[in-house]
C-alpha cells in the first residue's frame, strides 16, 4: 500500500499546479480571477519581449456598492470604477490579449451585461452594482510559465466598452419602486 502513495501524491501535486489553468476554452465561471496573469499571445512573441512592457487588454468585472445618500443620485454606466479601481472590487478576469478586437470579442462571449441589485440597510438604499467591461493596461512580460505568470500588470490605463444592462436599462430603479411600495404597505 506505501508503494501506491508516491504515485498518488505526484498526481495530486500536479493536479493542485494545473487547476483552473485549463488548456481548453478559459473558465467561464463568473468569479474567475486566475487568468489576470495569463497572455493570449504566440510563443515565440512571449519569448521575444520577455521583461519588456507593452499595452494590452483584458476582459474584466468589477463590483462595488454605492450608497445613495439623495433620491436623485442613481447608478450610471462606469460607476464602478469612476472613483478608481480602490474601490471596486475585481471578480473576473479572462486574460490579458494584445489586440483589442481578440479581448472585445473575449468579452462579448461571456458578457451577461451590467446587473444591479438594491440592497436595504438601515432604512438606507445600498446598490449593489456589477459592470463588465474591457480594460487598457500597461503589462510586463515575465515569460512563457502559465504556474508563475505570463504578464505582470503596471498600472491600469482606461477602461471601455462598457456592456450594456441594468444600469444603462434602468432596471435597478423599477425594483427600488417596488420595495419602496412593498416596505410602505
Amino acid at each position: 500500500m506505501d508503494y501506491l502513495m508516491g504515485p498518488i501524491f505526484v498526481i495530486f501535486l500536479i493536479w493542485m499546479l494545473f487547476r483552473g489553468h485549463s488548456l481548453e476554452h478559459p473558465y467561464l465561471h463568473p468569479y474567475y480571477t486566475r487568468g489576470g496573469k495569463k497572455i493570449y499571445a504566440p510563443d515565440h512573441w512571449i519569448k521575444s519581449n520577455k521583461g519588456k512592457m507593452f499595452i494590452g487588454y483584458r476582459p474584466v468585472a468589477y463590483e462595488r456598492d454605492i450608497r445613495v445618500l439623495e433620491s436623485d443620485n442613481v447608478p450610471i454606466t462606469g460607476c464602478t470604477v469612476s472613483g478608481g479601481t480602490k474601490e471596486s472590487k475585481l471578480v473576473y478576469i479572462r486574460g490579458v490579449y494584445l489586440s483589442k478586437q481578440e479581448a472585445l470579442q473575449a468579452l462579448r462571449e461571456v458578457s451577461k451585461g451590467s446587473k444591479a441589485s438594491i440592497v436595504l440597510e438601515n432604512e438606507q438604499v445600498i446598490y449593489h452594482i456589477r459592470e463588465e467591461m474591457l480594460e487598457m493596461g500597461l503589462f510586463r512580460v515575465r515569460g512563457k510559465s502559465i504556474l508563475l505568470g505570463q504578464v505582470e500588470l503596471v498600472e491600469i490605463l482606461n477602461h471601455e466598452y462598457f456592456q450594456e444592462g441594468d444600469v444603462e436599462l434602468g432596471l435597478y430603479q423599477k425594483h427600488y419602486k417596488d420595495k419602496e411600495i412593498n416596505h410602505e404597505s
